[in-house]
């Protein structure tokens, strides 16, 4: 997965997307996602708006792993200068995902 993701991160972050997104609800502990998270505890990682997508799905899931790991994340990022307050806020508008015409609305919980 490391390979993957120094060659493509968005890529990787996106797959990243896509698998937290389906496991919200926790139908069943998919303990490989957070290794999708874990590299954005490295500071040399890109925090793009990917990422930022990534770390919000993190926050909102039920596995307590991933959403560790999405604070731990943000964390790292704000600390080491990867993102700040605005960027975090200008990041968060508009949809999910160049492929989703909807914008990305977290669930209640």
């Amino acid at each position: 997965m490391r390979d993957h993701l120094a060659a493509q991160p968005r890529r990787f972050f996106e797959e990243g997307i896509s698998a937290i997104s389906h496991n919200l609800d926790w139908h069943t502990a998919l303990w490989k996602n957070r290794t999708y998270l874990e590299p954005l505890l490295d500071p040399d990682s890109p925090f793009t708006r990917a990422a930022l997508v990534l770390v919000a799905l993190g926050l909102a899931a039920k596995d307590p792993t991933e959403q560790a790991l999405a604070v731990d994340a943000l964390e790292t990022a704000l600390v080491d200068g990867r993102t700040n307050g605005p960027a975090l806020g200008a990041g968060s508008t508009g949809s999910c995902g160049s492929r989703s015409p909807r914008p990305c609305v977290l669930p209640r919980r």
